[in-house]
């Protein structure tokens, strides 16, 4: 995989979209910084790595003795003979391969923890934002309390619990305030300005998998490890081979700087492999096919993992739907009833209030709901190594360069 293009953001004085401002923030973490940086590291090795091995220059001057002294001009330029120049550029091509995988590998990782965080701050926002309408509720409950104790048709004790019912709400609200605001803290510390975040749209910032692109991160990793061995044992069998050099010489022994001795000649390198390089192939070898199992094995746990998660996200979709339609409307008509009938006098505060108690643990256990269905989404997400279609494009101009 390429280094993505940059991704430029539209400053606006408007509230931004949580999705582009998460894929904003993963391009920008430090550790994709890093990782786009080695890959262009590699590159450039890849490039240089395609040129000839350097030749050896040894120069011995005469230093001035009365009799002469040897002097010695000598350049050995290896042919890279048996295979060693592609070797080299093989292990050097893995080198940058295993680099792009890291790339990608570090980008779904910090794009899934944004996200995370994200379906956190959903989940607060959602508490947040209820619990505000829920203290409201209390209110207007105590005004209503407050009114009947005033005509004198309730007891004061009516008026005791409504206001301690109001106070637990208002704690409650400010609990999840707090809650919002270190989870806002998070954020930033990916880069991710949460001022400007549009927190209506916030619970919908976990995006479908249907609109993501899925990296296969287990086999791109199997490859690169795979690649960077076949290098390796590439590299084993030419140090194997023989190396053949060009040697040019010039030798003199006189004061004048008159050369008595010069030349051109071959070099044959012959190495002698005791078995240790054999052995090393050997293992290479046993590496590489052990990994190509492991590989298969992990990619089958993890298609299971992928469709218990999808069976769970259904069943908690069903759930949802059965709690609104069975419990949360028919909760809120009985509140509105036992309203009416603590204002008729003919039920007790304590009913009264012990129905919205109800509805507000029941509304509760719904967004508890939502909150697993989008973290099980974070997982899903992951579970497939996926990201946004903004952060796969390849950046194939800057590769040319």
């Amino acid at each position: 995989m390429n280094i993505p293009a940059p991704i430029v953001m539209q400053q606006s004085s408007t509230a931004s979209d949580p999705t582009l401002s998460a894929i904003h923030a993963a391009t920008k973490s430090p550790k994709v910084v890093t990782a786009a940086a080695a890959v262009k590291d590699a590159i450039a090795l890849a490039k240089t790595g395609r040129a000839t091995s350097p030749g050896q220059l040894s120069i011995a001057p005469w230093l001035g003795s009365p009799n002469g002294t040897t002097e010695e001009f000598l350049f050995i330029q290896s042919l890279d003979a048996g295979g060693r120049r592609n070797a080299r550029i093989a292990s050097l091509d893995a080198t940058l391969f295993d680099a792009r995988v890291t790339y990608s590998e570090t980008l779904v990782t910090v794009y899934v923890q944004v996200l995370s965080q994200i379906a956190k701050l959903a989940a607060a926002n959602r508490v947040y934002v209820y619990s505000l309408q829920v203290e409201q509720n209390l209110a207007m409950s105590l005004k209503l309390i407050e009114s009947q104790v005033s005509a004198g048709t309730k007891p004061g004790s009516d008026l005791e619990l409504a206001r301690a019912n109001w106070n637990e709400a208002r704690i409650a609200s400010q609990m999840a305030s707090e809650s919002v605001a270190t989870i806002n803290l998070h954020l930033r510390s990916f880069g991710l300005d949460t001022s400007n975040l549009d927190t209506t749209s916030i619970a919908s910032a976990i995006p479908s998998t249907l609109n993501l692109v899925e990296t296969d991160l287990l086999e791109q990793r199997a490859a690169a490890t795979i690649t960077k061995l076949s290098a390796e044992r590439r590299m084993a069998s030419a140090s194997s081979q023989a190396d053949v050099s060009m040697v040019l010489r010039s030798q003199n022994f006189t004061r004048n700087f008159t050369p008595n001795d010069r030349g051109f000649a071959v070099q044959l390198s012959i190495p002698i492999d005791h078995g240790s390089i054999r052995s090393n192939v050997a293992t290479i070898e046993s590496q590489i096919s052990s990994i190509e199992m492991r590989t298969k094995d992990d990619r089958s746990k993890q298609n299971a993992r992928r469709k218990s998660i999808e069976a769970t996200i259904a069943s908690i979709e069903t759930a949802i739907a059965n709690t609104q339609q069975s419990v949360i409307t028919p909760m809120t008509d009985y509140v509105a009833k036992m309203q009416r009938a603590y204002t008729a006098g003919t039920v007790t505060v304590t009913a009264y209030l012990d129905a919205q108690r109800s509805l507000h643990e029941s509304i509760h256990k719904l967004m508890t709901l939502r909150d697993q269905r989008d973290q099980l989404n974070v997982q899903l997400i992951e579970q497939g190594g996926m990201l946004p279609k903004q952060l796969v494009i390849l950046n194939k101009q800057s590769d040319r360069k």
